[in-house]
């Protein structure tokens, strides 16, 4: 029962997304049966609508993330990630598989902290989701450059960043 819990959860908050996005100012929304989600070979979602709905959503990419039971989404024209991940302390051996030298370097300027550590996982997998590459294979691939602020530059991508209630980073491609 909690699995079916969570896909639903997961997939009203795409569909919310993709409504939100397709809407045209002073137009109603679209019902969510008017459209449906499904998975590119390398498991991007991306977005088919019914009748005159397809004109509005065919042309959309979508991104979504999902940690326990809060889940974020994000529709846009152009290829996006976005990522949410909860803040908690990593071993120095994650720190060692996940991040390259320079990023380590980085971090230790923002005293190594849990939530610093978490926006450049958030940022680096919100990058990696916008190209459809799954950051399991190999993190250092994707490299945290800059900090500003909240934004983060991943390889040639800029990812904004934020704090979710006390306990999780969210974070999407710009």
């Amino acid at each position: 029962m909690e699995a079916k819990f969570k896909y639903l959860i997961k997939h009203i908050v795409l569909k919310d997304a993709i409504r939100a996005f397709a809407r045209e100012e002073g137009e109603p929304y679209l019902y969510p049966i008017e459209f449906y989600t499904k998975y590119d070979s390398i498991g991007r979602p991306y977005v088919k609508g019914h009748g005159h709905a397809a004109e509005k959503v065919d042309h959309l990419f979508a991104s979504f993330a999902q940690q326990d039971y809060k889940a974020i989404a994000i529709a846009s024209d152009t290829p996006v990630g976005i990522e949410l991940t909860k803040i908690e302390e990593k071993s120095e051996e994650f720190m060692k598989l996940a991040y390259t030298e320079k990023e380590i370097e980085l971090l230790k300027t923002l005293n190594n902290n849990p939530e610093a550590m978490i926006r450049f996982w958030v940022a680096k997998e919100a990058a990696a989701k916008k190209v459809g590459y799954d950051l399991q294979e190999n993190p250092k691939t994707f490299e945290v450059l800059a900090v500003e602020g909240d934004i983060l530059t991943v390889n040639q991508d800029r990812v904004q960043t934020t704090k979710i209630g006390d306990d999780h980073v969210a974070g999407w491609t710009l």
